[in-house]
């Protein structure tokens, strides 16, 4: 279901576009943040991602849905086929559409820009998908948290590729340094062609950077006990 909606509502999403407004008018010695209500009510906004149609695309992790907002403030609904799936992160892929992590979904979903939903699953179970980036080959690349079931055990984190066909192609599991039940976290695209992306420890402590080459190959580089 779609639903269009402008203006006076109660949830509110603060923009990126507001960032860049604030600078824009620090330079005239004055500042402010303009704030666009979301017409689903405690909708839970998370990530958000210039669109390449002009516009921003943000997740509703609460509600279940995607949104669009124009910079003009104009917001779109678009919901998700998977009943809770609780939408986290989201990236512009090479292809034109809109693509983000379901974590609860166990799915990796792409929008397209006219709102058309398709959902591709994860192989590993309970992997528990966040954060997701686009790659430099051009694919999408994903983080998975992992997760602990007091009767079947841990799920560990790995680093999930998908191409924008749907094929998860690959999932990495985490360097030894980041320890047993490790979940990854906040995945990015280097400037070396590479990817980088953090892993936490089962008590949630950052343990290392890590690097993951575009053929699989993870470098991990450990944190000082301090920094974590």
């Amino acid at each position: 279901m779609v639903q269009r909606h402008k203006g006076g509502f109660v949830a509110a999403l603060r923009l990126a576009a507001a960032i860049g407004l604030l600078g824009w008018s620090a330079s005239a010695g004055a500042q402010s943040i303009t704030e666009y209500p979301i017409p689903t009510s405690a909708s839970g906004p998370n990530g958000i991602a210039a669109g390449p149609d002009g516009a921003l695309w943000f997740t509703e992790s609460n509600a279940n849905k995607i949104g669009r907002i124009t910079t003009a403030g104009v917001i779109t609904e678009f919901g998700i086929p998977t009943p809770s799936s609780f939408p986290i992160y989201i990236t512009a892929g090479p292809d034109g559409a809109l693509w983000f992590a379901e974590n609860n979904g166990n799915k990796i979903g792409r929008i397209t820009t006219a709102g058309a939903v398709t959902e591709y699953p994860i192989p590993t179970s309970r992997s528990s998908p966040g954060t997701i980036a686009a790659g430099p080959d051009g694919a999408l690349w994903f983080t998975e948290g992992g997760s602990f079931n007091i009767q079947t055990g841990a799920v560990p984190g790995k680093i999930g590729r998908i191409t924008t066909a749907g094929a998860v192609t690959a999932e990495y599991p985490l360097p030894a340094v980041s320890g047993p039940a490790a979940a990854a976290i906040s995945i990015a695209t280097g400037p070396d062609g590479a990817l980088w992306f953090g892993a936490n420890s089962v008590n949630n402590l950052i343990t290392s950077i890590n690097r993951i080459t575009t053929s699989g190959t993870v470098t991990p580089y450990a944190l000082l006990a301090s920094c974590r």
